[in-house]
């Protein structure tokens, strides 16, 4: 499997690292595949109401799955997974 990660998804990821030094973040993965190849188009932050500490990660599902379908009613991207960060 071969995977393609556009440059912005990496903007998107190493920004919301910058923003939450010593927390964990993370975020989903949208994009599509095809046979061996798995292009990644969009990258999230974890969304307004998620939980984030030292130790401990949720997401905020309501807020990310209105943008998941946001952006398959546009683009017909889908769900590929999640990324996460722990602290240093």
């Amino acid at each position: 499997m071969k995977y393609l990660v556009s440059s912005r998804v990496l903007e998107t990821i190493e920004l919301e690292c910058w923003r939450s030094p010593g927390r964990e973040t993370g975020g989903i993965l949208v994009g599509f595949r095809d046979k061996d190849l798995v292009t990644i188009t969009d990258a999230t932050g974890p969304g307004p109401k998620s939980e984030r500490s030292a130790q401990h990660f949720v997401k905020d599902t309501a807020y990310l799955q209105a943008v998941l379908n946001l952006l398959f009613e546009y683009y017909q991207v889908n769900y590929l997974g999640v990324w996460h960060k722990h602290p240093e």
